[in-house]
């Protein structure tokens, strides 16, 4: 059995994702004007595309249960948890995330996704969201925490925790 969970972009990821492009291309632009046209606006452009390509290509899709593992899909990402290594599923507050900062990842663009620190548990944590919100914690048994978002995070947690109940009756 293969379920399929997915999630859209929150309204804040949308403003932020929109004012981001708003502002580099103001700063293109300005550049263009007052460089003329010269390398560094070729530059900067390049710069920007880089930049917008990264984080769109890392948005994450949809997240895939099946009975052996889970499968977060991105664009060009697949992080694969066999179901024999998760030690934990749960589903987290958005209380609880308050207090996480982006180490490597974006905070809006696109979503929210990347290398994240949690002051609040002093923990590096993965996180694969679309939205700020229906978090669902995974901790494989090598102590890598992975934050997803879905719209049922219930759900996920309970056939996680089910298959998981499954392989181990194996």
């Amino acid at each position: 059995m293969r379920k399929r969970f997915t999630n859209q972009l929150d309204r804040r990821a949308k403003i932020v994702t929109l004012m981001t492009i708003t502002a580099l291309a103001t700063i293109l632009g300005i550049a263009i004007f007052i460089s003329l046209g010269s390398y560094v606006s070729a530059w900067l452009f390049a710069l920007f595309i880089s930049i917008i390509l990264i984080c769109a290509l890392s948005i994450p899709r949809h997240i895939d249960v099946s009975d052996d593992c889970v499968e977060i899909c991105c664009i060009m990402e697949l992080t694969v948890i066999n179901i024999e290594d998760v030690s934990r599923v749960r589903t987290i507050q958005t209380e609880d995330m308050q207090k996480c900062i982006p180490i490597w990842g974006s905070f809006g663009f696109f979503g929210y996704f990347g290398y994240f620190f949690n002051f609040r548990t002093m923990e590096l944590i993965k996180m694969y969201a679309r939205s700020w919100g229906n978090f669902v914690e995974i901790m494989d048994s090598f102590g890598q925490k992975y934050i997803v978002s879905c719209a049922n995070p219930q759900e996920l947690v309970d056939i996680i925790t089910e298959n998981r109940a499954k392989f181990l009756a194996k």
